[in-house]
């Protein structure tokens, strides 16, 4: 245990009671505190000597800071290879450049019984992760960045047996090379699972068996620059808690409203950005009432049809079309009348008279003729 404290301008009545209040700093706590002590006895008053109980604790409440490092971590022997840091509530658990699953297991086993545990693996090869590694641990995010992996836990088993109710944030950075490509990961039974990363992978399909029954609490899903070609038809269709869906950077060519909740009540961001997209169905946008946020920008689309847009256009608070191919010729005109979303970034390439014009200029340019006529 590593423990500092800090204690301003103490008198000298307090020397008497200075150790059951003041925290112990290790070999130089009662050092601090004794130096301060005797700094400050030249500087009393005898009125100080008057000082109520009520005064001198206040004092204490006041003027101490008291800072504690890795009380909640095992001796660091236990933990090997692993290591352990704390910042008195929390811990977290680094497992760099480990390459021993069996290891890590013993060395994950001396924090079993502590709350609010996050591990990072960085760096490591280990091979196909045991469904079981973490069984018995508290552990609330567990993260992967930069590792070799061939697999998260065994075929037709949880990713993470035992964080069914536990684990809320899981990410998987940069692990899945394109000689071991993540192809499915079992993360349907995580029920308390809120945040789930995937980013930087070999994952070229993301198939409905991905998500088939949830997890039903997942609010936000990043898969980001993972060369995804292709999604399956309701690949998302049973994450009705979604508010965040990003799947940027990838190289997916077609978007089916049927892959995402029906309804979405509680989608607000959905980011598509950079993938290869030339066009959304018609009833894209139906029945997702909380959208605020539509992110398409370095994509292919031609045209914004209004039987696509019209039922979120109103509804909208940012709308990015950016390095799109986009021709604001008349089939634009029905953006004319309805308020416009606030943040419209879009540049039309056509036709001539409207080339590099923003999107969001010509709409207000024709709302104040219209205003002005009226």
């Amino acid at each position: 245990m590593f423990k500092v404290s800090i204690v301003f301008g103490v008198p000298e009545w307090f020397a008497g009671l200075s150790r059951p209040y003041a925290t112990e700093v290790g070999l130089a706590g009662s050092v601090l505190v004794n130096t301060i002590i005797k700094e400050n006895r030249t500087k009393l008053h005898f009125s100080a000597y008057m000082t109520s109980q009520a005064q001198l604790f206040t004092l204490l409440l006041t003027l101490s800071v008291e800072l504690s490092f890795g009380q909640l971590c095992p001796p660091p022997e236990d933990i090997l290879p692993c290591y352990c840091v704390s910042d008195g509530h929390n811990i977290r658990v680094d497992c760099m450049q480990v390459d021993d699953i069996e290891e890590v297991r013993r060395g994950l086993q001396s924090v079993k019984g502590t709350k609010n545990v996050y591990v990072d693996f960085t760096k490591s090869r280990l091979g196909v992760l045991p469904s079981d590694l973490f069984k018995g641990l508290h552990a609330t995010k567990v993260s992967f960045t930069n590792c070799d992996l061939k697999g998260i836990g065994e075929k037709g088993r949880s990713a993470l047996e035992g964080l069914e109710d536990v684990i809320e944030e899981f990410s998987v950075h940069f692990s899945f090379s394109e000689d071991n490509e993540l192809k499915f990961l079992n993360v349907s039974t995580l029920r308390a699972l809120e945040v789930l990363e995937i980013e930087g992978n070999e994952l070229h399909k993301l198939g409905n068996e991905w998500f088939a029954n949830g997890p039903a609490n997942l609010k936000t899903l990043f898969v980001m620059t993972n060369f995804l070609e292709r999604i399956g038809d309701k690949a998302f269709a049973s994450l009705t808690s979604l508010t965040s869906l990003w799947l940027t950077n990838n190289k997916f060519k077609v978007v089916k409203r049927s892959m995402f909740p029906s309804p979405a009540v509680n989608l607000r961001s959905l980011d598509l950005t950079n993938n290869e997209i030339s066009s959304l169905p018609p009833e894209m946008f139906s029945n997702m009432p909380a959208l605020k946020e539509v992110i398409l920008a370095e994509n292919f689309i031609q045209r914004i049809p209004e039987t696509t847009w019209s039922p979120v256009w109103e509804r909208l608070r940012s709308l990015y079309l950016e390095s799109n191919p986009l021709e604001c010729d008349s089939h634009i005109e029905w953006t004319f009348k309805p308020r416009r979303p606030l943040v419209l970034k879009a540049k039309c390439i056509a036709p001539d008279h409207r080339k590099d014009m923003d999107l969001k200029r010509i709409i207000d340019d024709k709302q104040m003729d219209y205003y002005d006529y009226d």
